[in-house]
């Protein structure tokens, strides 16, 4: 551009100077100024053209493509991005599974172990009551040999009754190993009727009275309601009442003291087990409830039990559509706190307990508790 400028300039010179000493308006000199001053207007003319019309023209075209060549090389980089991309997912989704598959696998070694516990318990479970009883076959068959009769049929009765117990605990623990079954089948179901649930469990505690007493243990009920008829198992809800109390009295100590509370509370009623016992660290809390673990070995060293019972507890009350929970400090006690919905079931009757029913009870409640004392 600044060529043509340059000529522009001096034509135009040129023609100022020719126009300054021509002598008559038809000199020769006018002539030429003018033909200079057409050249000067010409190389304008040329320096827009060329850089006025064709350079941004040039500008664009170079821009573009230098933007093309920039898209090609982001398109690039973007393509490198999406494969490294799809790596990374790719690691981070086997790293994932490897994750997954270690956490089963210390789950499944972690399920092993409590199984192997769980199974090694039972084992004892079942020889500690089946051993009590061959000894006391073998006990009453050498006193047959003896001379004394009143010394025959006075121990004779204290074994038949060892044997009794060893009896129930063998009842026990074989009607548990069946629910628990039952429970992981899904065949496990409820006969529910409309029944007194102030009533059932009042008369279940009751039931239990006796051998709470034996251990020296206070044992107090208490209402806020005369009557609350729900849809409930009233069967199933004793187990779970008895395995609640039976619980309470193995960890309490004698002069301590166990309350069992029914609450009005609207749609649902709530049942609660209070102990003085001797509490459950808060990190077990949710422990309880699972199968094949126990709180603390040492639980299974003072008292007898598969570890098996708050897991069908658990199950049965949300059969039920009903909930249980814990609270519980170490050296304090613990209170286990039912909640069952207060509904009524369809064409169904009111389920009135009979003599028979309650003397099942006072079976079941040997039976439940057979696992207490020693022997």
């Amino acid at each position: 551009m600044n060529i043509f400028l340059l000529l522009s300039l001096t034509a135009a010179l040129f023609s100022e100077m020719f126009f300054i000493y021509y002598i008559r308006i038809n000199d020769p000199s006018v002539f030429i100024g003018h033909v200079f001053k057409l050249i000067s207007f010409y190389f304008i003319y040329k320096a827009l053209s060329e850089f006025g019309l064709k350079q941004p023209y040039l500008v664009q075209r170079e821009l573009n493509r230098l933007l093309n060549e920039k898209n090609r090389k982001l398109e690039k980089a973007i393509e490198r991005l999406k494969v490294e991309s799809k790596k990374r997912e790719e690691i981070e989704e086997l790293q994932k599974e490897m994750e997954i598959k270690q956490a089963l696998l210390e789950k499944s070694k972690e399920m092993e172990e409590l199984k192997n516990h769980f199974f090694c318990t039972v084992s004892h479970e079942l020889k500690t009551p089946v051993n009590a009883i061959l000894g006391s076959i073998q006990l009453i068959s050498n006193m047959n040999k003896g001379s004394s009769i009143y010394w025959r049929y006075d121990q004779s009765e204290k074994y038949m009754k060892v044997m009794q117990q060893n009896c129930n605990r063998l009842i026990k623990l074989v009607n548990n190993l069946v629910d628990i079954t039952k429970i992981d089948s899904g065949y496990l179901q409820l006969n529910l009727k409309n029944s007194d649930i102030v009533a059932i469990i009042e008369d279940i505690t009751l039931s239990a009275a006796r051998h709470i007493e034996s251990k020296s243990i206070s044992l107090t009920f208490d209402t806020d309601m005369e009557e609350k008829i729900i849809a409930c198992d009233a069967y199933r809800l004793e187990r779970v009442m008895l395995n609640l109390l039976s619980n309470a009295i193995k960890f309490t100590a004698p002069g301590g003291g166990i309350w069992v509370n029914v609450r009005d509370k609207g749609e649902k009623i709530e049942i609660s087990v209070k102990d003085t016992g001797i509490g459950i660290p808060e990190n077990m809390l949710e422990a309880v409830f699972h199968r094949f673990r126990q709180v603390d070995s040492s639980f299974t060293r003072k008292s007898e039990g598969s570890g098996i019972g708050l897991c069908i507890v658990k199950s049965i009350v949300e059969l039920h559509g009903g909930k249980i929970s814990l609270n519980s400090e170490v050296g304090k006690g613990s209170e286990f706190i039912i909640e069952l919905p207060a509904y009524l079931a369809e064409d169904e009757g009111e389920c009135k307990e009979t003599a028979a029913a309650r003397q099942s009870n006072m079976e079941r409640v040997s039976i439940e508790f057979s696992d207490i004392y020693d022997i």
